[in-house]
């Protein structure tokens, strides 16, 4: 099983240049160090990107994923 973790209320990304707080977002981490954001969660994100952004996010996909060296804070 994989470790769960909640990104912190200063955790910042940038989708399609609109900077995004995703405070509180719960992510596993990949074998190549992505933070793939988990399934019960999407639905946040959907709320915190709008419907345009989540689907710039999703690119193709099911989930985001994100690199971790894209996660920066304030």
């Amino acid at each position: 099983m994989k470790d769960v973790k909640t990104f912190t209320d200063n955790s910042w990304v940038t989708f399609d240049r609109t900077e995004v707080n995703i405070g509180g977002i719960r992510f596993t981490t990949t074998e190549n160090f992505w933070n793939e954001v988990v399934a019960e969660d999407m639905p946040k994100m959907k709320a915190l990107l709008g419907k345009e952004l989540f689907e710039f996010a999703l690119d193709g996909g099911d989930t985001i994923d994100i690199a971790e060296d894209e996660v920066w804070a304030r």
